[in-house]
């Protein structure tokens, strides 16, 4: 029996500058929803406000990869990220695992497709 070869999916920035700039907005409002959940839950300690908020910074983390390097491997940039996680919050690893899964799909939805397949939310606008 052969030895299936794994590989790692890849995310391309895309080349139409109107997506680009939508991914941009979406940028900016998921930064935003990150500032405005930690102001308005600011008694609550801020690895826990993190976790709450782990989906929206997960996207901010692979659009800020993807903006950088315009080609990422999904393995690559989210081990990085998850260790990064997980040393300023030693329990946060699998929640930050979890929510990058669903992050990396609504992303490549919305460079792939524009978002043809994301359900809820508000849109790649």
């Amino acid at each position: 029996m052969g030895t299936q070869v794994e590989e790692s999916p890849v995310l391309v920035l895309p080349s139409d500058g109107e997506r680009v700039q939508k991914l941009r907005r979406k940028h900016a409002e998921y930064t935003e929803r990150i500032a405005s959940y930690d102001r308005a839950h600011s008694n609550q300690h801020p690895d826990f406000r993190a976790r709450q908020m782990a989906v929206n910074i997960c996207k901010v983390a692979i659009l800020d990869a993807l903006f950088r390097d315009r080609r990422i491997s999904a393995w690559d940039v989210s081990k990085q990220f998850v260790e990064e996680r997980q040393a300023k919050d030693a329990g946060s690893g699998p929640t930050f695992a979890n929510a990058w899964v669903e992050a990396w799909g609504v992303i490549q939805d919305y460079c792939e497709t524009g978002g043809a397949n994301v359900g809820d939310g508000t849109r790649l606008r």
